[in-house]
């Protein structure tokens, strides 16, 4: 199965082998890819045609390429800060003299 020449830049694909890949790059004459696992390569147009990938959705754990990732780096796992549930301590302050301030 050949495919055409055009490479979507940030597209993963699969080969029939399996591999999944993504296109980090497309000049005039090569096209830069990246495996799932992380290595990366550089194929010529005839290469590119006779690969014989098809597109695919993103993977859902993108994070293959990136071996030293920590749980921080997939998001925000901090709890969420919601102002409504402090308290102010400003609300619990208590004045003897109150100030008019429509004077």
């Amino acid at each position: 199965m050949k495919m055409k020449n055009t490479a979507e830049i940030d597209c993963w694909y699969l080969t029939p082998e399996g591999e999944r890949f993504k296109v980090v790059a497309d000049d005039d004459d090569t096209i830069e890819i990246q495996y799932f696992n992380g290595d990366v390569a550089e194929l010529d147009r005839d290469s590119w045609g006779e690969l014989g990938a098809r597109v695919i959705s993103t993977p859902d754990d993108w994070s293959g390429p990136f071996d030293d990732l920590m749980a921080d780096d997939f998001g925000d796992t901090e709890r969420v800060y919601h102002p409504e549930d402090r308290n102010n301590p400003v609300d619990f302050i208590e004045s003897e003299n109150e100030i008019d301030w429509e004077d």
